[in-house]
């Protein structure tokens, strides 16, 4: 169940909205194929366990360990005691 929070003015009565704009998501263009040299280089973000690529827009983004099991589960398999040479992917 999804919580909705509440956007509360600041002390000049500006909305975090009015302050840091609206975040779009990305627009999907078509099928991405996986840059395989791209999953070959090492994790950038300290923290970061694996990599998750999107066939949609085409980008890979760096998992923390967290996320990783929380996806993992939502895959309805059990994460693996090392990530290295997994990854994630999705539409």
């Amino acid at each position: 169940m999804a919580i909705k929070l509440k956007n509360p003015p600041n002390s000049l009565g500006q909305t975090k909205q009015e302050i840091l704009g609206q975040v779009s998501q990305p627009e999907i263009k078509g099928i991405f194929d996986i840059d395989v040299e791209k999953l070959k280089d090492p994790l950038y973000y300290e923290g970061s366990v694996v990599r998750c690529f999107c066939f949609g827009c085409g980008t890979a983004t760096e998992l923390i360990s967290e996320a990783a099991n929380y996806l993992a589960g939502l895959a309805e398999t059990d994460p693996p005691l090392s990530w290295d040479g997994f990854y994630f992917v999705s539409e």
